[in-house]
């Protein structure tokens, strides 16, 4: 089972929930800018943290997830020092 890259974008209305769904975030993958956070999760996880997110939202909230593929992470540009972050992953036989 491998990570994906996900790019994690939200909109939330209130302040409280604002700060709820960032901690949440944090726990997850780190951030790029105030509400978009780069994620390396496998399915379950991005699946669990869907559960999670969701249950935080009310109406006029909005949170979008994208995955990025190799070819979308290399073709990506960084204005700014944040480039998108890679990791390695290690398999022990």
């Amino acid at each position: 089972m491998t990570k994906e890259c996900w790019l994690i974008c939200y909109d939330i209305t209130a302040p409280r929930r604002l700060r709820s769904v960032a901690k949440l975030m944090t726990q997850h993958g780190a951030r790029v800018q105030k509400s978009v956070f780069e994620c390396w999760l496998h399915d379950r996880e991005r699946s669990g943290l869907q559960v999670k997110v969701e249950a935080l939202l009310k109406q006029g909230d909005s949170v979008r997830y994208y995955r990025l593929c190799k070819d979308c992470r290399q073709a990506s540009h960084d204005h700014g020092g944040t480039a998108v972050q890679e990791i390695t992953q290690y398999y022990i036989a």
